[in-house]
C-alpha cells in the first residue's frame, strides 16, 4: 500500500474545513494536516485554545444548540466549506 492519501502541499487552497474535536489529539492532527495543505481550518471544541493559523470555536458535540452557534461562527471564519472532520472524543 505505501501510496500517499494526499496530492500536494496545496491541495486544499482557498478551501475551509470545520474539524470537530480539533484543538487535541487527532482533531487537531487533521486540523494542522489541512492547514498545511492550504485550508482554511475552524476547530470546534469543549476548549478551542488553538494556535494561529487555526481558529478555535467553543462547542459541545452533544448539544445541538452549541454546535449550531459555532458553525455559524466557524462560518463567519471562512467559506465555501467544503471539508468537516468529526474528531470529537477520538
Amino acid at each position: 500500500m505505501g501510496g500517499r492519501l494526499m496530492n500536494g502541499p496545496q491541495e486544499f487552497e482557498g478551501l475551509a474545513a470545520i474539524v470537530t474535536g480539533g484543538a487535541s489529539g487527532i482533531g487537531l492532527a487533521t486540523a494542522a494536516l489541512l492547514t498545511e495543505r492550504g485550508a482554511r481550518v475552524a476547530c470546534l471544541d469543549l476548549k478551542p485554545d488553538v494556535a494561529e493559523p487555526l481558529a478555535g470555536f467553543h462547542a459541545d458535540v452533544g448539544d445541538d444548540d452549541s454546535v449550531r452557534v459555532a458553525v455559524g461562527r466557524a462560518v463567519e471564519f471562512a467559506a465555501p466549506w467544503k471539508r468537516a472532520s468529526p474528531s470529537a472524543g477520538s
